[in-house]
């Protein structure tokens, strides 16, 4: 095996840090979402962009997710929601 030296800041390894990008699918859950998003900017990996695709709530939920800093994407249920929120990702989605 060779030795190798560390990569330096700005190299080509850190510009392969893959992007993440986080939907979170929302319906009346304006009392979850601040802990979920709490949670999210705790982690030692920070999210690229989080993207709220909400379902219709009716309790501030998507007011909360604006003023978080989160993008809002709309649909009349769940599924459309997700779906939209992955077409609006930045990145390519991914499980």
């Amino acid at each position: 095996m060779r030795n190798r030296k560390p990569m330096e800041e700005g190299s080509l390894a850190e510009s392969r840090t893959p992007r993440l990008s986080v939907i979170i699918p929302t319906l009346n859950e304006a009392v979850y979402l601040p802990l979920l998003l709490e949670a999210l900017a705790a982690q030692t990996r920070p999210t690229d962009e989080i993207i709220v695709a909400d379902a219709g709530s009716a309790d501030g939920t998507v007011e909360l997710a604006c003023r978080r800093g989160a993008r809002v994407v709309r649909g009349d249920t769940p599924a459309v929601g997700r779906n939209a929120g992955a077409r609006r990702c930045r990145r390519r989605p991914s499980c």
